[in-house]
């Protein structure tokens, strides 16, 4: 599926409704757009802040640690909408950058463009207020993984919330995620497997 048509799909499912004149106008003002894996979609030196409807594929936000080290703070798969908001939002620099995890396919939105609607417009703006609502209450499960610092707990959140990056990220990526080293997390998956194994 096309990646708008995909986003067109995702905004029917809810319930949502537009017309067929805004639905054009809004094609005209979007691109629809295609990264490999491992291709960086938004860096820290990028001056603009578009919004990323994810049509498919996985995507991770990375920040860089004090001591130098790369982390992933979240995952963006098919349906939802990437970005740096706060920053873009504020109009200030960028302390991040979204990478591909896997090839990935979706619709760049202009931020300004977003954030009328999402202020003030009717059908859009419904789908881009849900959008965001979604994403709050999804960071704040993500703060509590975070915070209880256990690694069986963030990895059961993973494979909870984020089925398609537990079978298609590669084990490193999810370890920056979760915290820990690749030899850490290969340490981990065979204690956690032999354990299901053995409750069967």
């Amino acid at each position: 599926m096309q990646p708008l048509n995909q986003m067109k799909f995702d905004i029917e499912s809810r319930g949502l409704k537009i017309s067929q004149h805004d639905w054009g106008s809004f094609g005209e003002i979007v691109n629809e757009v295609n990264y490999r894996k491992g291709e960086c979609i938004f860096d820290m030196d990028e001056t603009e802040s578009p919004m990323l409807f994810v049509a498919a594929g996985i995507a991770s936000a990375n920040m860089l640690s004090d001591t130098g080290r790369v982390f992933i703070y979240r995952f963006f798969e098919q349906g939802h909408l990437c970005t740096r908001i706060s920053s873009a939002w504020l109009n200030s620099g960028h302390d991040d950058t979204i990478e591909c995890v896997t090839d990935l396919s979706g619709v760049l939105i202009p931020f300004d463009y977003w954030k009328k609607e999402y202020l003030q417009g009717n059908g859009l703006g419904e789908y881009f207020r849900q959008k965001c609502l979604e994403a709050l209450l999804f960071a704040k499960d993500v703060i509590r993984i975070k915070t209880l610092s256990q690694t069986r707990v963030a990895y059961e959140f993973l494979a909870n919330e984020h089925k398609t990056v537990v079978q298609q990220a590669p084990q490193k990526t999810i370890a920056k995620f979760i915290g820990i080293t690749p030899e850490a997390m290969n340490r981990f998956l065979r204690g956690y497997r032999k354990l299901a194994n053995d409750k069967d």
